[in-house]
């Protein structure tokens, strides 16, 4: 008698690019996690008081342990976008009250740079989607704003209704990225061949995970720069 019991396929044996991306950036949360708690720690006096210079030493290496583990959580993002992850989370997504809600999260960076920010929202059908990536990616749109709005400077955030779904546009006023250096931003190449102070500054990563999640809801990211002001808009499908 043949004996038909599955037998399972053989695992494989190596890591795809995407896999190892998800593992890694997971495998890096945790020890930031960590290095950053134990800075707070000693910030908060829990080691013992620190002298001037140590606690300012101890703040720098805080914000940098927050920078990395925002860059370990935009690593997770794309890795889960291109593994196509965000697919069995889809559920209409109320762009506008998450645009709201995001900019409100945003106002303590808000008020530490003196910087105003003016939201103008149309009403809009509901976006069919993964809320988190979404609000990660607004996250970073407007972080990206408050890196070169100038102390005291004003910010945009304006949705959309389009023919096709919906639209969120920030646009700053801390100057233009040079047209020449977009196309580079945009693949997260600016900073080897940047023109313009914003291309050599600016995040790497950032537009290309705004265009990696605007693609994964179909849509897509541009940027447009004129009369001193920048703008980055992303683009969602409609449900």
């Amino acid at each position: 008698m043949t004996d038909h019991a599955h037998i399972p396929e053989p695992a494989p044996d190596r890591l795809g690019d995407d896999d190892l991306l998800v593992i890694a950036s997971e495998e890096l949360r945790g020890p930031l996690t960590s290095v950053a708690g134990f800075l707070q720690l000693m910030l908060d006096g829990e080691a013992g008081e620190l002298s001037d210079g140590q606690a300012r030493v101890a703040e720098i290496a805080a914000r940098n342990a927050d920078r990395m583990a925002r860059m370990v959580d935009d690593l997770i993002v794309i890795a889960q976008v291109r593994a196509g992850g965000l697919d069995e989370a889809r559920v209409p997504v109320d762009v506008e009250a998450l645009v709201r809600e995001r900019v409100y999260s945003a106002g303590a960076e808000l008020r530490a740079r003196r910087a105003s920010v003016g939201l103008s929202v149309d009403p809009c059908p509901p976006v069919v989607g993964d809320a988190p990536s979404l609000a990660h990616m607004i996250d970073h749109m407007l972080r990206g704003a408050l890196t070169f709005v100038p102390v005291g400077g004003h910010i945009t955030v304006e949705v959309h209704r389009t023919e096709g779904g919906v639209s969120v546009d920030v646009t700053d006023d801390g100057g233009e990225l040079d047209k020449a250096d977009i196309p580079f931003a945009m693949g997260g190449l600016g900073a080897g061949a940047a023109r313009s102070p914003r291309g050599l500054v600016g995040s790497r990563m950032g537009l290309q995970l705004v265009r990696e999640v605007a693609r994964a809801h179909g849509g897509d990211a541009i940027v447009v720069a004129r009369d001193g002001r920048t703008t980055v808009r992303a683009t969602f499908g409609a449900e």
